[in-house]
């Protein structure tokens, strides 16, 4: 099984990027599954947007998205897909939201510290232990992302002070920070700017390098589960 990771805040194109690479290995017959957070099934996200400062429910929001996705990952490996894709990983981000849910008072020194100190190490080795290594992380870079959608979206999350998007940027920084320290958990990692700032041309330019690098992986996976003198049947991307 090829795991792979697509890292990027709200507003860099990565549902779009993490849908179009699905249609395509769908197409090519290729068993993949997607592990998506649906922040609407997070019964403290919605609390959390009506009171932000409310320490312990932001600290049982963070568990929750965590629990939801276990349950999502668990569902997607009795597939046993040839790929497993992950639209985001809340056992790195959750760190990372941490960080800046702590600087914006929406969570306590306290509970900052058992998240870090104890239940994100714990959640990140359980997965681990499900899934090994991850082989290949996307990320996509907040460089100069679409201001307009980014405000709609912090509009929306009801997380940020003033109009010019900082605490978008400083969330993608610390993101960027955590995934780096992690870095010996992925195989290999390739890095993109965001998709809002590109041209069509150049997101073609993406998913070319993308599939490429997926068919590299499939090929490595199906050459450690193939016995000598078989062939296998898949199609190639």
């Amino acid at each position: 099984m090829v795991t792979i990771v697509v890292n990027g805040v709200v507003g860099t194109g990565k549902t779009n990027l993490v849908s179009n690479i699905e249609r395509v290995l769908r197409s090519l017959d290729i068993n993949i599954r997607v592990v998506r957070q649906d922040i609407s099934r997070n019964f403290y996200f919605k609390k959390f947007l009506s009171d932000p400062y409310d320490s312990l429910n932001t600290f049982k929001m963070q568990k929750e998205f965590f629990d939801l996705f276990m349950r999502d990952l668990n569902a997607s490996l009795v597939f046993n897909p040839d790929i497993l894709l992950f639209d985001t990983f809340p056992p790195l981000t959750g760190l990372a939201y941490s960080k800046v849910q702590l600087e914006n008072g929406f969570l306590s020194e306290r509970l900052y510290n058992k998240l870090v100190d104890s239940f994100y190490p714990k959640a990140f080795d359980l997965v681990k232990a499900k899934i090994g290594k991850i082989d290949l992380l996307i990320s996509l870079v907040l460089d100069a992302p679409d201001k307009e959608v980014l405000l709609r979206n912090l509009e929306e999350y009801k997380i940020y002070s003033g109009d010019d998007g900082n605490y978008l940027k400083v969330l993608a920084r610390n993101i960027d920070e955590v995934f780096n320290h992690f870095s010996s958990a992925f195989g290999r990692v390739i890095k993109f700017r965001s998709f809002l700032s590109n041209t069509d041309s150049s997101n073609l330019l993406v998913y070319s390098k993308i599939l490429s690098e997926i068919s590299k992986l499939l090929k490595i996976e199906r050459n450690k589960d193939e016995k000598p003198g078989t062939k296998s049947n898949s199609k190639k991307l």
